[in-house]
């Protein structure tokens, strides 16, 4: 019935399923079936596993979630486990010394009550021995008469001063003798003496014991503490937090002013002859005291002052110009780095100068308000708050730097000093009030986390190996606000960045319907969350309806402009 098959039935010459070939098996192909869907060997059509498809993404997250939640439980029932043993442990161990000691408290007690029964026993038959010993002598002398007449008054009064001061020597002989000694050859006293040496010995131990549970105790203590400090540093390393501007004082003496022609400076024979201190505050009496003291003296002498010191003599008016121009300088390289941030050319830059809003005024450096420190070589960020003009700040940065002082910025001042101070510049950022400038500080310190406001970071506990970021930081859906512009509002002519600061002022003040004009932007200065979480029920007028606060988030970031009905 098959042209190519002998003997083999349906299947083959030698038998088993074929249609086509000798050799029997899947017609005469010794790789076993081949699939129809992907032409590979060892299956059939329906068992391929590219017919089903791979598992999906989530499945496997899924898969990982629920391994990772086990493993988690495994140890967490491991931890009970080994601080129940740890507890038992502990347990057994202060049973264990209680009872040694209550043994041995009950050891002492039956040991003194033994050792002042034998004691009060001695006492009585010594005190009988001696009365026996007096009556015996008593009853040999016999009794003698007072009224002899070979005796005179004279030496009746000498013999009882007499008998009186051998009866006070004997009271006190009695009381310092703790033990009396009668010469005595019966066994009574040589088992008193035996007993005496047992209860002497029998103190000695308990003694000794008592002392040996001492240490052994405080061992165990000083064991117990250091073993805890060490769990405390392992599960709780150094810690690092994020700062702005701050201020220390310095804890020195304060130096008493010399009386001296020449005031001396603080690096004169390391001796300080007018400041009170070396913080902010001293330095500024020291200034002062010096140039009331300078003031004083004529121009000859002030001449002859700075010859002696190598110091070229000047105008006030000279002064005047050359700060001018290093101002101008300043304010130039400012304006230059801000240019080539906005070219792209600092790209690392540019989290910062998206956050960017100033004037022309706050741009030369000439008013107050947030500002960063930069430098292009190690790329290092300082962010910081001042209540005076910005250059004046930079200005005491600098010097500082070059008086290797502390300061306001330590960590700032030692990168400064490690690539050069002419290495760093000044960047205003944004200027509106007082309050508003300082909230944007702490805004930008803890969303872009710059690195020289770090403090705490370089412990060794620490450090930890990086990891790699997860899904939704390499899908782009990171929690910080970068290349994102910070929602701003005007109100009353005045501009803001604090939306939740202004709220507080208003609040206070108990102010209704008020217009207010927001430009557009993506992120809160304050974050979102804290803004509604204090004034979210506050009602506001957009485009003629009634809303909540809380639920014009979109409203505001597109940039509109409202009506603040009740806070």
């Amino acid at each position: 019935m098959y042209n190519n098959g002998n003997g083999g039935g349906n299947n083959g010459n030698n038998g088993g399923n074929g249609y086509n070939g000798n050799g029997g098996g899947w017609g005469g192909r010794s790789n076993g079936p081949q699939c129809y869907k992907c032409g590979k060997y060892c299956h059939i059509a329906r068992e391929c596993w590219a017919k089903r498809g791979r598992p999906s993404q989530q499945d496997d997250e899924v898969h990982l979630f629920v391994r990772d939640l086990m493993k988690e439980r495994e140890e967490k029932h491991k931890r009970e486990e080994e601080e129940e043993k740890q507890r038992l442990k502990l347990e057994k161990e202060k049973k264990r010394e209680l009872d040694l000691a209550t043994r041995t408290e009950e050891m002492r007690l039956q040991l003194q009550a033994e050792i002042a029964e034998k004691w009060r026993k001695q006492q009585e038959e010594a005190a009988e021995k001696i009365k026996a010993a007096s009556e015996a002598t008593v009853g040999q002398k016999g009794p003698k008469s007072p009224d002899c007449p070979k005796i005179s008054r004279r030496s009746k009064g000498i013999k009882k001063s007499n008998e009186k001061r051998n009866d006070s020597k004997a009271r006190r002989r009695k009381k310092e003798i703790k033990r009396p000694v009668v010469t005595s050859s019966s066994e009574t006293d040589d088992d008193s003496a035996t007993d005496s040496d047992r209860s002497s010995d029998s103190d000695r131990e308990l003694l000794k014991m008592i002392k040996r549970l001492r240490e052994s105790k405080m061992k165990n203590k000083i064991k117990k503490l250091k073993a805890h400090a060490v769990n405390i540093s392992k599960k709780n390393p150094s810690s690092t937090w994020e700062k702005g501007e701050c201020s220390k004082r310095s804890s020195s003496p304060v130096a008493t002013p010399g009386e001296e022609a020449e005031p001396r400076t603080p690096l004169t024979k390391g001796f300080k002859g007018v400041a009170a201190g070396s913080s902010q505050e001293g330095m500024m009496d020291y200034t002062l005291s010096v140039m009331k003291q300078l003031s004083a003296k004529k121009v000859s002498e002030l001449k002859e002052m700075c010859e002696k010191r190598g110091i070229k003599p000047a105008k006030k008016d000279e002064m005047g110009l050359h700060g001018e121009s290093v101002a101008s300088v300043e304010r130039r390289i400012a304006t230059c780095t801000v240019l080539l941030g906005l070219g792209g050319e600092l790209s690392w830059l540019g989290k910062y100068l998206d956050k960017m809003d100033v004037p022309d005024a706050t741009l030369d450096l000439k008013t107050r308000g947030t500002y960063v420190i930069v430098s292009p070589w190690s790329k290092r960020v300082y962010v910081g708050y001042t209540a005076q003009p910005i250059l004046h700040r930079w200005r005491q940065h600098l010097a500082a730097t070059n008086s290797k002082a502390l300061g306001k910025a330590p960590q700032l001042y030692r990168w400064m000093r490690r690539f050069g101070v002419g290495n760093f510049v000044v960047l205003p950022i944004r200027h509106t009030t007082e309050e508003d400038d300082a909230a944007f500080e702490k805004y930008l310190i803890r969303d872009l986390s710059p690195s020289l406001n770090m403090v705490g970071a370089g412990g060794k506990a620490s450090k930890r190996a990086r990891r790699r970021r997860g899904r939704r930081e390499r899908k782009g859906r990171s929690s910080r606000s970068l290349g994102q512009t910070v929602v701003r509002l005007r109100a009353g002519g005045v501009g803001r960045t604090s939306f939740l600061n202004w709220l507080e002022e208003k609040a206070i003040l108990k102010e209704g319907d008020i217009d207010i004009e927001f430009h557009a932007g993506c992120s809160w200065s304050d974050g979102w969350s804290n803004i509604v979480a204090s004034f979210g029920d506050s009602i506001v007028l957009s485009e003629g309806k009634r809303v909540l606060l809380r639920d014009c988030k979109m409203v505001f970031q597109s940039g509109a402009a409202v009506k603040l009905a009740k806070i």
